[in-house]
């Protein structure tokens, strides 16, 4: 268990400087609005470095990873060369001359067009596949050079975009080599992917899967040691926004945190070995979601414990927020969030902008 329980408007940059770790704590309707999952929207997903990948997951020229940002979607591809190039995707509303209702609820949906801001995203596409060529047209198109590009970085195996037209300034944790070498080990036979949908808020996510005594911070990142469910010592680096790389003895588990309703998030799981000839990928797959699966369990069991009904004003108290007495790095995520929507010109009542007491849940 973990040891700690518990078009976007205008918008400025981030304030540079230390974090304001004495901000007051997010209120229910932060996990349960879909208000403030659209401020979320404007403020982090497309104002931040967000992590989508792997660079295992696109090896060869012409391979396609896709991933909604938000309620954006985009996709990154190899390159001839070997770099990458992303681009917002070709059909933003999967051909929709407007995006239908039923997929403005703040739930992605199964969408046959695939590609949609609104939809679920698929595995990544490998190019010269005759069964994906259709859905690739919807990403790519006939003219991608034409398409809105997206800007690409990556640091230690792992892939980040940005949505801000204007290039806002790298994270400090792309800016400095903060992280485990996630790409040390390039022996596929020892990495293994899986999906993991869950039913919690990406923060209370965030928090659980890096809850534990912090070792050091920064404007993007929080580093904390943590103790496994077997009962090793383990470091946690949180990225900001949706991150977490758990490091151990016997190797890495990078966890990649994408909305995809209220409340209801993807879990992105690549897991490496470091030594471990012995185990086979779903060995280590295995072993590695046993020592996580306490934290993720503690997660939906706060997102089922917050009561928020938007016509009742006590339901929303920041007093009953599901972080309130959390310990890091909860007030390191709180305020990074808080001063991410603060920059933005968003009106809301509140503590802060965007933290409003009404709004509508799914």
């Amino acid at each position: 268990m973990p040891e700690h329980a518990g078009a976007a408007p205008d918008c400025e940059l981030p304030v540079q400087g230390m974090l304001n770790r004495s901000a007051r704590p997010l209120p229910p309707a932060a996990f349960r609005s879909l208000d403030f999952a659209s401020a979320e929207d404007a403020a982090i997903w497309t104002r931040s470095w967000v992590t989508i990948g792997h660079v295992a997951d696109i090896p060869r020229t012409g391979d396609i990873l896709p991933f909604t940002v938000g309620t954006h979607g985009v996709h990154v591809e190899r390159l001839a060369d070997g770099g990458l190039i992303g681009r917002f995707n070709k059909a933003q509303h999967g051909g929709c001359r407007s995006v239908p209702v039923q997929c403005q609820t703040g739930a992605k949906t199964k969408c046959s067009f695939t590609s949609c801001g609104y939809s679920r995203d698929r595995r990544p596409i490998a190019a010269g596949s005759a069964e994906d060529a259709k859905a690739l047209d919807q990403y790519i198109g006939l003219r991608p050079e034409r398409l809105l590009p997206v800007a690409v970085r990556t640091i230690d195996g792992l892939i980040a975009v940005n949505l801000d037209p204007r290039g806002a300034e790298a994270a400090d944790w792309l800016d400095q080599a903060l992280l485990p070498d996630v790409a040390s080990n390039e022996d596929s036979t020892q990495q293994s992917v899986h999906w993991l949908e869950c039913n919690a808020d990406w923060k209370l996510l965030a928090y659980q899967l890096a809850a534990g005594t912090e070792l050091s911070s920064g404007l993007d990142f929080v580093r904390t040691s943590i103790l496994l469910a077997g009962g090793a010592r383990a470091t946690a680096t949180l990225l900001f926004p949706n991150a977490v790389i758990v490091s151990a003895n016997d190797g890495h588990c990078v966890i990649i945190l994408q909305p995809v309703a209220i409340g209801h998030t993807l879990c992105r799981i690549r897991v490496s070995g470091a030594g471990s000839e012995t185990k086979s990928p779903e060995s280590l797959l295995q072993s590695w979601l046993v020592e996580i699966s306490p934290r993720l369990q503690q997660a939906k069991a706060s997102q089922a414990a917050i009561c928020f009904d938007p016509t009742d004003p006590e339901s929303d108290s920041v007093q009953r927020g599901p972080l309130r007495h959390a310990a890091e790095p909860a007030r390191w995520l709180v305020s990074k969030i808080s001063e991410q929507i603060q920059s933005c010109s968003i009106t809301a009542p509140g503590p802060f902008q965007a933290t409003a007491h009404i709004g509508r849940r799914s």
